[in-house]
């Protein structure tokens, strides 16, 4: 979603890059989630819903999408994060506003440039009252570096580690060990109960490391 600037930060954060970049991984990403994801949502839902997002839409489920752009994933930290923005100089709305607090959307998708992998696929659901507590605890914090949109305007991101949020994830591929989502034979409906069994066992693991 956003660029890399010479001090190794992300830089651009405003919608319409970040729009344009994620939407070149379209195809992909629908290959990856299911044939049943069957319409992009425009650019008016986006700016409205879910801050700079790229949403796709199947049957109802919304599913923000996130591609990082390449070099991050060299980087064993980034490899097990998902990021969101957390803080406009602006005092506008972030994704932890509208998308943790203020509980839009159902799914969310994380993944790197160009192979998208790694990826993450997490239950929004499970996934918010878990990052709120983080947040609240502070376990983890917002970007020590803003970055900056076209304007020069900053913005902080909050890193979210993967593992601390373990329960929520429907699916994940780390480069190494894969724990992928149904191929396109399957239909929507054994594709979303299939995920809602794996969510619901994952649940049932606790994790007890903690960042510092």
């Amino acid at each position: 979603m956003t660029g890399m600037d010479s001090n190794g930060g992300e830089s651009h954060t405003d919608f319409e890059s970040s729009f344009k970049w994620t939407q070149r991984f379209i195809p992909k990403i629908k290959e990856i989630l299911a044939p049943r994801v069957i319409r992009v949502s425009n650019d008016k839902e986006d700016r409205t819903e879910a801050t700079d997002l790229l949403t796709l839409r199947a049957d109802g489920l919304r599913i923000a999408c996130r591609v990082r752009r390449p070099g991050y994933s060299d980087h064993p930290q980034f490899r097990q994060e998902v990021t969101i923005t957390f803080r406009r100089e602006t005092g506008s709305a972030c994704e932890y506003d509208k998308m943790i607090k203020g509980g839009w959307g159902d799914w969310f998708f994380y993944a790197h440039a160009p192979d998208l992998v790694p990826r993450v696929l997490i239950d929004l659901a499970r996934a918010r009252p878990l990052i709120i507590d983080l947040v609240k605890r502070g376990v983890i914090k917002e970007s020590a570096k803003p970055n900056k949109d076209r304007l020069g305007r900053r913005c902080w991101f909050l890193p979210i580690p993967i593992p601390l949020i373990q329960p929520s994830v429907l699916a994940h591929n780390d480069g190494s060990k894969i724990t992928e989502i149904p191929t396109e034979d399957q239909s929507q409906k054994a594709f979303r109960e299939k995920w809602q069994t794996a969510s619901d066992k994952m649940a049932r693991t606790s994790y007890s490391g903690e960042t510092t």
